[in-house]
């Protein structure tokens, strides 16, 4: 299953627990640089082991079995007191995965140096639509407090601000799609009401 899309929840647990943002996390378990360490039988969510180097730390993304959602991130510790035992193998296994993932992001021949940030949002009339909103320099992404993940609410409402200057039936904003490049990879980040 290929994970893109995240909770609010997640993406919250992620800046808590991380130094990563939801995009590195989202690269790293499409690419399989990360452990499936298993799952409970009839509970439909897998576990997923991940090193971050910045943190020097592994942590757990517990993933949705039916539709892939990145539903929370866990800390090792409450992985072991929730489900079961992380192994030194499966942590020096995410450790090397994380090494790998970083060497082969730096081999690429020419990243993109923008996102494209698009929004699903529900008409006053009751239709669903998308709309690309802003063209972002990675650069100006990562380091600006507009963009910035520590506030889900904040991003919200800077997001309705931009669309509703673009569109005037607006009823509700419900994701934010985040693409690297015109055809990169993306990550979807669901907003709860």
């Amino acid at each position: 299953m290929k994970p893109e899309n995240f909770t609010s929840h997640a993406v919250m647990r992620l800046k808590e627990r991380t130094s990563l943002n939801p995009m590195e996390l989202n690269a790293m378990l499409c690419g399989g640089f990360c452990v499936d360490i298993g799952s409970k039988p009839g509970i439909n969510k897998t576990h997923y082991l991940f090193y971050s180097e910045k943190d020097d730390d592994c942590f757990v993304a517990v993933l949705d079995n039916l539709d892939g959602t990145i539903i929370t991130i866990w800390l090792v510790d409450y992985q072991e007191s929730l489900g079961w035992e992380v192994t030194l193998n499966q942590k020096e296994e995410a450790a090397n995965l994380a090494k790998t993932y970083a060497e082969s992001k730096a081999a690429q021949e020419t990243p993109p140096s923008r996102y494209y940030l698009s929004v699903g949002f529900t008409t006053t009339d009751g239709r669903l639509l998308n709309c690309l909103l802003a063209k972002v320099p990675m650069s100006d992404f990562n380091d600006n407090p507009e963009w910035s993940f520590n506030s889900l609410a904040s991003m919200k409402k800077t997001l309705l601000e931009k669309l509703e200057a673009k569109k005037d039936d607006v009823a509700a904003i419900h994701w934010l799609s985040i693409r690297e490049g015109k055809k990169g990879g993306f990550t979807v980040i669901h907003f709860e009401d």
